[in-house]
């Protein structure tokens, strides 16, 4: 099997990454970013539409500085990103001005309260800890060890980075990334229960796992 090595992204892989990124949590997505109550398909299209624009930016949360990829013969195979308990101002103001320049000020609002009903599911990394997500792999090279070798590439950067683990959330249902985490050494820490206005929003579950760094 050949060896592939982790990169940053850059704005060329915006079309490809979208799809991953957005693979990584579709419902959870599709639930956080329509504030209009689109059909499905439409919503779905919004959301890859928005992760494409912001893929073009260098800053926030889908700009293509923070996302870690996986390249086949120009294409991108599989993604991941990673943060720290220190979010800077920049990241912050980007991932906001991404918002409200793709759905308007109105719609962000409701975004913004949506992502604080699914925030509540979510343990942010602790000073020790270096976050991970989004983690997805293209359906034809699945089995190909590609999210380990994205968890390996995390695991190094953050003992270079000083961290002591690692740490990540998982819907509770979704057993095949749960198994995949177990595997690498994660270890179960938490189940967050949804409340109830989370519940009403479609939101499930959450797992926090973590992985100690030797």
């Amino acid at each position: 099997m050949p060896k592939h090595n982790v990169i940053t992204s850059s704005p060329e892989d915006a079309k490809e990454l979208s799809r991953l990124i957005f693979a990584s949590g579709q419902e959870t997505f599709e639930k956080v970013f329509n504030p209009a109550n689109l059909d499905h398909a439409t919503s779905r299209q919004k959301v890859l539409d928005y992760l494409f624009i912001s893929l073009g930016q260098p800053e926030g949360q889908f700009g293509y500085s923070n996302q870690y990829i996986i390249k086949h013969d120009a294409k991108v195979i599989a993604c991941g990103s990673c943060w720290t308990s220190s979010v800077s101002d920049t990241f912050k103001q980007s991932t906001l001005r991404s918002l409200i320049d793709y759905f308007g000020v109105l719609e962000t609002a409701v975004i913004l309260n949506n992502n604080t009903k699914l925030a509540r599911l979510i343990m942010p990394p602790q000073s020790d800890e270096l976050g991970v997500g989004h983690i997805a792999v293209a359906v034809q090279h699945r089995r190909e060890g590609l999210a380990t070798t994205l968890l390996e590439w995390f695991k190094q950067h953050a003992i270079e980075s000083g961290k002591r683990a690692l740490s990540l959330q998982v819907v509770d249902g979704n057993l095949a990334a749960l198994r995949l985490y177990q595997k690498f050494g994660f270890e179960r820490v938490k189940l967050v229960q949804p409340e109830a206005d989370a519940i009403e929003l479609g939101l499930q579950p959450h797992v926090h796992m973590r992985l100690e760094l030797n």
